[in-house]
């Protein structure tokens, strides 16, 4: 487990490491912190992470000819099969999703204008990273979809469908992210933010039968209702049984308390942080209203990712409220990471995901 608390002193020192005023800062940062993510996630055994036997185990199937059951995912198979090409071991997939996994956040966390440190330690901390060690297939969809959106907020409409259509064919539950289209083109407003938390209430009362038109649109995930042929899966009955509520509670709570500040003293939020408030508002409140379906809760992910660019934004925006200025809003931004920290230790030793301990394939 030492591994996973390593990682924040890494990153720090590569934050404030002396560098040649002609070196690219930001680049030099982003580049060291996921170099290092990719190495420790590229390195670890097949055992460090519930899914990961799941997924070489379709690998070799794939290679073989044999039908894996995801038909509904013909980019990932055809990118597992140029994996294949490289190598047939089953470990070649492992380690090809860890490096595409890191390569795509660290070019999202780059692009994004908001202080990388802070985005990489919220991305390590809020069990981000920790989760695209089992759910790899999945957090590359995330990723891309995150890079997509970057576009999206461009209007660079060819590269925003391309990267989402690529992001769907490797897990579909990437369709999701097609809310990320209204939520850029629609105008917010006090009132349409009501209708629209309004909308959210209305599902978490129907949210039995949106979970059943979900899994007959897509009926592999169905397991995650009621576990048949899968082993020790965690199903919506059995999840985290409510712990999660708290933190989302928590959560919904420093939200609410930053926005209604930055709203009290007329900070001004751009069009697009606006649209990034929204995305992760998403998460917090369809967090709480199904914080026991391990279904929604992976699905969010396309929403709570946000968490990592949304509390550096607030960060900067409570800068310009308090005396102290930056030295007030950090000290605010550490006691709130130290929480979240703690939430982080409580989950590695849950171990939910199976990432603890953490070995290495090498003998």
């Amino acid at each position: 487990m030492t591994i996973y608390f390593l990682i924040f002193p890494i990153i720090t020192i590569f934050y404030i490491f002396p560098i040649r005023n002609y070196i690219n800062r930001r680049k030099f940062f982003v580049s060291l912190s996921f170099l290092f993510l990719t190495i420790v996630a590229v390195f670890r055994a097949s055992t460090v992470g519930a899914d990961v036997p799941t997924y070489e185990g379709l690998f070799v199937q794939l290679l073989s000819g044999e039908s894996t059951g995801h038909g509904n995912t013909p980019i990932y198979n055809l990118y597992s099969q140029l994996v294949g090409k490289v190598s047939t071991q089953p470990l070649a997939i492992t380690i090809a999703n860890s490096i595409v996994i890191c390569v795509l956040m660290a070019v999202f966390i780059y692009y994004s204008e908001v202080n990388p440190f802070y985005a990489t330690l919220l991305f390590v901390g809020m069990y981000f990273y920790a989760d695209s060690l089992n759910g790899a297939r999945q957090y590359i969809a995330i990723a891309l979809v995150l890079n997509a959106f970057l576009f999206l907020l461009k209007r660079k409409w060819i590269w925003y469908i391309s990267l989402t259509l690529i992001a769907i064919g490797v897990h579909a539950t990437a369709i999701v992210s097609l809310i990320y289209i209204p939520i850029v083109l629609i105008r917010w407003t006090l009132k349409k933010s009501i209708i629209f938390i309004g909308s959210l209430v209305v599902m978490g009362l129907l949210y039995l039968r949106i979970i059943d038109i979900f899994v007959k649109i897509f009926p592999r995930y169905s397991f995650y209702i009621t576990g048949d042929g899968y082993e020790n899966v965690q199903t919506i009955g059995t999840v985290s049984q409510g712990k999660i509520l708290y933190y989302y509670l928590f959560l919904l709570t420093v939200f609410l308390i930053t926005v209604f500040l930055i709203n009290k003293y007329r900070i001004l939020i751009t069009t697009d942080e606006t649209k990034i408030i929204i995305c992760y508002a998403i998460s917090l409140f369809v967090g709480i209203l199904f914080y026991n379906a391990i279904l929604v809760q992976r699905v969010i992910w396309y929403f709570s990712i946000w968490g990592i660019i949304f509390f550096p934004i607030m960060e900067d925006k409570l800068s310009k409220i308090f005396s102290g200025g930056k030295r007030d809003s950090k000290f605010l931004f550490v006691l709130f990471f130290l929480i979240v920290f703690v939430v982080y230790i409580i989950r590695l030793q849950n171990n939910y995901d199976m990432i603890v301990p953490y070995r290495t394939w090498i003998s």
